[in-house]
C-alpha cells in the first residue's frame, strides 16, 4: 500500500518544489529592472539636490541682495554743513579736498567727504548773503572729456577743472550776484536749517594791519596773562547777534616760539584756539608770503542750534584757501578744518 503510493508522493513533492522556485523567480526583478530602478531613484536623488542647491542659491542671493540694499549710506552730519565754491549761477560746485580712492584717510575731513558724496542730493540749501537758496544737486565730475582725472585739493575760476559736485539753482528766477572770483558760501541739509536758526553779524573788513579793530584791554590782558605771552596785535573779525564777538590775536615772538589765537568772546567768557606758526628768516610764519602777519579768517555764516552755536569761516591765504566750522565744545572752541586748497592761477 505505502509502495504504491510513493511515485504520487514524489510527484507532489517535485511540483511543491517547482511552484516556489517559479514565484521565487517571479517575485525577484531582474539586472534590468535594478538597473532602470536604480537610475530613476538616482535621478529623483540629483533633481532633489539640485533643487535644494537652486533654493540655497536663491536664498543667498536674495540675502546678498538685501544686505546691499539694507546697507545704509554715510548720513550727513546735521551739524557740519559743507561749503560751496560759487562764481555765479551757472558755475557753483562742492570742489573735492580729498582724494576719492585714498583709502589710508581716516580723518573728519575725509570721512566729511564722503559724506557729501554720497548724500549730495540731500544738501539743498545754500547760504548766501545771509539768506537761505534752494539749489538742486546736477551730477558729480571726476574727469575731463579726454578721461583724466580733475584736480582735487584746488580751487580756479575754471570750474570745469575741479573734481566735486555741481549744483544749480532750483528757481531759475532768483537774481544772484557773480564773483570775480570764487567764493565759498555753507551748504546744508534741510534737516539743519529747520533745526538751526542763522545769527545776522556785522563784519569788519581787513585789508592790512594797519586797519586792525583790536580787542579791549580786557580782553589782550586775560589772553596775555593766559598764554604768558606779549599782544602784538589783535582784530575783531565780526560781531553776532547775540552777543558773540570774533576775532584774532598775534602775539610777539618769543624765544622763537611763534603764535596766534583764534578768540571768541561771549560777554563775559573768552574762548581761545591756540594756531602756531613757525620761526623763520627771523621772522613769524603761518603762510605762504604772509610776510609775518597773521591773516584773520572770515566769518560767513553763524547758526545757533540744539548744541549751541555752528560757525561757518574760510580763510584766504595768497597761496591757500581753507575752510572749516567752529564751535564750542565742553567749555571749549574747537574747529574742524573741512578743505585745504592750493589756489590755481588762472
Amino acid at each position: 500500500m505505502k509502495r504504491k503510493h510513493l511515485p504520487l508522493i514524489l510527484a507532489l513533492i517535485v511540483l511543491t518544489i517547482t511552484f516556489v522556485f517559479v514565484s521565487i523567480k517571479k517575485d525577484k526583478p531582474t539586472a534590468t529592472t535594478i538597473d532602470v530602478a536604480q537610475t530613476e531613484k538616482t535621478a529623483i536623488m540629483e533633481k532633489k539636490a539640485t533643487a535644494e542647491k537652486v533654493t540655497v542659491v536663491e536664498k543667498a542671493t536674495v540675502v546678498e541682495k538685501k544686505t546691499i540694499e539694507e546697507k545704509p549710506q554715510p548720513a550727513p552730519n546735521d551739524d557740519v554743513p559743507t561749503f560751496m565754491y560759487y562764481i555765479d549761477k551757472d558755475n557753483m560746485k562742492v570742489v573735492y579736498w580729498s582724494q576719492l580712492d585714498n583709502t589710508e584717510e581716516t580723518d573728519d575731513s575725509y570721512k566729511m567727504q564722503q559724506s557729501v558724496q554720497a548724500n549730495a542730493q540731500k544738501y539743498t540749501k545754500m547760504i548766501i548773503d545771509n539768506k537761505v537758496v534752494d539749489v538742486k544737486f546736477l551730477k558729480e565730475e571726476l574727469k575731463d572729456n579726454d578721461g583724466y582725472d580733475l584736480n582735487t585739493g584746488m580751487v580756479s575760476n575754471n570750474l570745469s577743472m575741479l573734481s566735486g559736485l555741481t549744483y544749480g539753482i532750483a528757481d531759475d528766477n532768483i537774481q544772484l550776484k557773480s564773483r570775480s572770483f570764487g567764493t565759498m558760501y555753507p551748504l546744508v541739509t534741510e534737516d539743519f536749517i529747520n533745526n538751526h536758526q542763522l545769527l545776522p553779524i556785522k563784519s569788519n573788513k581787513w585789508k592790512e594791519e594797519d586797519n586792525d579793530v583790536p580787542f579791549s584791554n580786557e580782553v589782550v590782558g586775560y589772553l596775555e596773562n593766559e598764554y604768558g605771552m606779549k599782544c602784538k596785535r589783535s582784530h575783531i573779525v565780526c560781531q553776532v547777534e547775540g552777543g558773540f564777538t570774533f576775532g584774532i590775536l598775534q602775539f610777539e615772538v618769543k624765544d622763537e616760539k611763534v603764535l596766534a589765537l583764534k578768540v571768541l568772546v561771549d560777554e563775559d567768557k573768552i574762548y581761545s584756539l591756540p594756531d602756531e606758526g613757525h620761526y623763520y628768516e627771523g621772522e613769524s610764519t603761518w603762510n605762504v608770503d604772509d610776510c609775518g602777519v597773521y591773516l584773520p579768517f572770515d566769518i560767513i555764516n553763524v547758526f545757533d542750534g540744539p548744541e549751541g552755536i555752528v560757525i561757518c569761516f574760510e580763510k584766504c591765504a595768497p597761496e591757500s584757501y581753507t575752510t572749516g566750522i567752529m564751535s564750542l565744545k565742553d567749555g571749549k572752541l574747537v574747529e574742524q578744518i573741512q578743505g585745504m586748497y592750493y589756489v590755481l592761477v588762472n
